[in-house]
């Protein structure tokens, strides 16, 4: 009896333990507290070795891209951000060039540039030196103030291949890829505000274009302009925007996921879209009023574009009509 009593006992009062352990580890990361802000500004300027540098950056929409071999002679980005202001954008440089301005007190701004076999690879990394639970009990949470003073934009130089990989969390990113020769392109988007952008055709055709977007608002305009073979937009939290401009540049495959939230997809008016195109929703709606019935003025001519279009719970909102302005049809 004496020993099931004692058990009762321990089960009864474990929990206030857990809550007494608790605060004293709360108490500590209170008392370890957050550095004074001590902001400033880094330029980082990365040369780059002799490479293939396409001068296709003005092609005409009647000559035909070029197909990225399975081997080519593209850079290798990987920037690894988080809390903070970001900016990815093109540049007449020779160079990558980074222009940061950041709590150095706080965070830690690091680049590696090497060989990853014949690749050449240039990494970039912005983390916190504090960690968040130190802000939280400091603060009682994370907001954009925590991280507003950082800034740091990313020059990418034109005419030279590039393939592109970032993860990003905590932020307001901006991605502005005019200009840029992609072969691949693969984002990581954590919590945050993210807007990929590209108002010029991609000179090459890119193999893959990922958008894994965990929680937020993500908006992504033009997305035919980049070029790529297939396309995979995955959403976690939150809201998502795939634009894929007003004109299918060549056969594509969009699949674009939610697990909760609103999806939308604007797909082009000269599109052929494939019978095989799917859309559904598990516990929500899906609006693709008339999606099946659009009518392509020259179809034999048209790009095919094959998408899945799916919600877990939530809404997708397919807006087929995406290049008629909100006049057109007073005309």
């Amino acid at each position: 009896m004496r020993r099931a009593a004692k058990i009762t006992l321990g089960i009864l009062f474990a929990p206030v333990g857990l809550v007494v352990l608790g605060l004293l580890a709360f108490g500590a990361l209170r008392a370890a507290g957050v550095p004074d802000p001590d902001v400033g500004a880094e330029r980082l300027e990365q040369p780059l070795p002799e490479t293939t540098r396409t001068t296709l950056e003005s092609r005409t929409e009647d000559r035909a891209p070029i197909e990225t071999p399975e081997t080519d002679d593209a850079i290798r980005v990987e920037l690894d951000l988080v809390e903070g202001m970001f900016r990815v954008e093109p540049h007449d440089g020779e160079d990558i060039e980074v222009d940061a301005r950041y709590d150095r007190a706080s965070y830690a701004l690091e680049r590696d540039y090497g060989l990853d076999g014949e690749v050449p690879v240039f990494r970039l990394l912005f983390r916190s030196k504090v960690h968040w639970l130190r802000r939280i009990a400091q603060d009682g949470g994370i907001d954009d103030g925590d991280f507003g003073a950082n800034e740091i934009t990313v020059y990418l130089p034109r005419g030279v291949p590039i393939d592109l990989r970032a993860k990003i969390s905590r932020s307001e990113t901006e991605f502005v890829l005019d200009g840029l020769t992609l072969t691949n392109l693969v984002t990581d988007m954590g919590m945050g505000q993210y807007t990929v952008e590209c108002g010029e055709p991609n000179p090459v055709v890119m193999r893959n274009a990922v958008f894994d977007v965990g929680m937020g608002e993500a908006t992504l305009r033009g997305l035919s302009n980049l070029r790529p073979r297939r396309i995979e937009v995955k959403g976690g939290m939150g809201e998502i925007e795939v634009d894929m401009g007003t004109s299918l540049r060549i056969d594509t495959e969009l699949h674009a996921s939610m697990r909760m939230g609103e999806l939308r997809l604007e797909l082009p008016d000269d599109a052929l879209l494939d019978i095989d195109s799917e859309f559904g929703a598990t516990l929500g709606e899906v609006d693709d009023r008339g999606v099946r019935n659009r009518r392509i003025e020259d179809p034999e001519r048209a790009h095919h574009f094959r998408v899945t279009g799916s919600v877990f719970m939530g809404a997708l909102v397919v807006d087929q009509f995406r290049a008629r302005g909100a006049h057109d049809d007073l005309r």
